[in-house]
């Protein structure tokens, strides 16, 4: 019985070559309901079989730019954060990874139980409350830090910071500047970059005085 050439082929070349054809143009959010733009996450290549399946998995969110919006007040969309999580197989000190599942089905990122371990490229939008009280802002984030393992995995984590009907002129508050210090947690080998909207300007200041681009990076 023959085999297909592509699975004949290492599984670096494989992965690769899966990376450029799963490739897809823009960000794709990570919550739903989506903002904008199409999200097509079930891909053909998903449901060829079971073996090609997981390393279509592996290289689509690896290869990726996604995007995790961080907003208190919108009690709507998802929170990657409660996302399925497989329990660690250790085999020897050496994680192996358990099967995707036994059905070949659309996979949703909320889904998808490997989904962290995966990704590689990270973008949040994280929108500042308007009321004072910032303690579901620092939960939010502790429970972002611990999702993703303090970005140990992520090549790229950008975090733009931003406001809703905020004066330019409003500052961090004491809670606001608590709850983004939990991010200095964060342990990325990769790129970080860490941007406010222009018109915030005494955010924008209140943020360069945690130094977090720094911090995420010099832990990593």
């Amino acid at each position: 019985m023959r085999t297909s050439p592509l699975l004949d082929l290492p599984t670096e070349v494989r992965l690769s070559i899966l990376g450029h054809a799963l490739r897809q143009p823009g960000t794709l959010e990570l919550q739903h309901p989506v903002w904008t733009g199409l999200q097509d996450f079930c891909q053909p290549l998903f449901h060829v079989c079971r073996s090609l399946r997981q390393e279509a998995l592996e290289a689509f969110y690896g290869t990726n730019d996604f995007l995790w919006i961080v907003d208190t007040e919108n009690r709507l969309r998802s929170d990657p954060s409660t996302y399925p999580a497989p329990a660690a197989v250790v085999d020897k000190g050496k994680y192996v990874q358990p099967s995707v599942d036994t059905l070949l089905t659309p996979v949703l990122p909320w889904e998808y139980p490997h989904l962290f371990h995966h990704l590689r490229h990270l973008q949040i939008n994280l929108y500042l409350p308007q009321d004072s009280d910032a303690s579901a802002l620092h939960d939010r984030l502790t429970a972002l830090v611990k999702a993703t393992d303090r970005g140990k995995r992520l090549a790229e984590f950008h975090v733009l910071i931003t406001g809703k009907r905020r004066g330019s002129q409003m500052p961090l508050s004491a809670g606001e500047r608590d709850a983004l210090e939990v991010l200095a947690q964060m342990e990325v080998r990769g790129c970080v970059e860490v941007q406010t909207r222009y018109y915030f300007r005494a955010v924008s200041a209140g943020v360069r005085a945690l130094d977090l681009q720094r911090r995420m990076t010099e832990m990593g």
